[in-house]
């Protein structure tokens, strides 16, 4: 086992320290197991001797039973440590090449892109068109506006069409509230216009029905009430 261990960690990267290089590690080790045709069986273990210190914090999540299955603690440790996808996409974005030559450098973009693609969950050619669509439109919204639709869409992505409604109704009822806004002259009433459009989050609207700029405060309700 010591003999197999050594030679699939030497076919292997190191342990990512950044959260974006996981991909990476598990299709080097995953060719690494095929190269050396490693029985299904060990692939666990020798996963967890790979990890060193960092497999302390996986097994607390590991029953007894999955001790010997890699698909699950290959799940566990992404989920432990894997990145957002956006994340990756930002990584393969701002991608340069470093200290490797241009075509290593063109499989690392590679693998970076069909990690994201991966996340997505792209697996035809359509789908692959509508996220970089919808991709391309979010990268002109500004910072508010992909806050809001970061936390519409969760973990999941909008749809070219799906994307655009919710940046239009977005648009609309911020404007709304706008409006209202700077006609009102009561605090607190202020605050439940921000509540009953459900858009409490932008904290940087200014509140300048009384002549004067101050930010709202988050918390005021119960006391003006």
């Amino acid at each position: 086992m010591e003999v197999l261990i050594k030679s699939v960690r030497t076919l292997t990267i190191k342990v990512p320290s950044k959260s974006e290089d996981w991909g990476f590690f598990f299709t080097s080790l995953e060719r690494a197991y095929s190269t050396k045709k490693v029985p299904e069986k060990f692939k666990a273990e020798i996963l967890l001797n790979l990890l060193g210190e960092r497999a302390s914090n996986i097994l607390t999540y590991i029953t007894e039973k999955d001790l010997n299955n890699y698909e699950e603690i290959k799940s566990i440790v992404l989920r432990e440590f894997e990145p957002t996808a956006q994340a990756v996409l930002e990584n393969f974005r701002n991608a340069s090449k470093e200290n490797e030559t241009h075509m290593q450098f063109a499989s690392r973009l590679t693998t970076s892109f069909e990690y994201y693609l991966k996340l997505r969950g792209v697996t035809d050619f359509e789908t692959l068109k509508q996220l970089m669509v919808s991709d391309k439109l979010f990268q002109t919204l500004d910072r508010e506006t992909a806050a809001h639709i970061n936390v519409r869409q969760n973990e999941k992505w909008f749809k070219p069409v799906e994307l655009g409604k919710e940046c239009d109704l977005y648009f609309t009822s911020r404007d709304t509230v706008h409006y209202f806004i700077i006609q009102e002259k009561n605090f607190c009433q202020v605050l439940l216009i921000l509540y009953s459009f459900g858009i409490i989050e932008l904290i940087d609207i200014k509140y300048t029905g009384l002549n004067i700029e101050q930010e709202l405060p988050l918390n005021p309700i119960e006391d003006d009430l």
